[in-house]
């Protein structure tokens, strides 16, 4: 087993390793050619979600205001008034939760949409009552603050500590 001019090397024969080595690193080479496309074809995905997701919220903020203006044509008796309320504003959802399901609930607030966006949940719907409206909201213990604003109530959640 005389080593002659590098034939041999641990047992192995040079040109096998030189092979698979060649082998290895072609495969190498076309895996990071696989990753940079994927890795492209991925920011474009996701420029395309940014996109998407932009124009969702865009649409959602017609369709409010679309729904607004039909609350304000069909819902304009003696007895009822189109209203908005607008509570915010709040890094998430999480902890005006509580206050969201009461205005679902709430007697003199017929809920017809809502939408949460930008930190703001608003609430559109027809009050039978709103000056009872405004005392139930100034009754709740998570409301800090009201204003009343030509059929927008702006509503300023209490934190709510961890």
């Amino acid at each position: 087993m005389a080593n002659g001019l590098g034939l041999q090397l641990f047992g192995y024969r040079r040109t096998k390793v030189d092979r698979r080595l060649k082998s290895l690193k072609k495969t190498l080479d076309d895996a990071q050619k696989n990753q940079e496309e994927l890795q492209k074809a991925l920011q474009d995905l996701s420029l395309q979600v940014k996109t998407l997701r932009a124009e969702k919220e865009e649409y959602a903020a017609a369709l409010a205001t679309v729904k607004r203006q039909q609350l304000d044509t069909f819902a304009e008796t003696p007895t009822s008034f189109p209203m908005t309320v607008m509570v915010g504003p709040t890094d998430t959802i999480a902890p005006i939760t509580g206050l969201m399901d009461a205005l679902d609930d709430c007697p003199y607030l017929n809920v017809r949409f809502r939408l949460f966006r930008d930190g703001v949940y608003r609430v559109d719907g027809i009050a039978t009552d709103p000056v009872s409206l405004l005392s139930w909201l100034r009754k709740r213990p998570d409301v800090q603050f009201l204003d009343n604003d030509k059929g927008t109530i702006h509503v300023m959640p209490k934190e709510v500590s961890a």
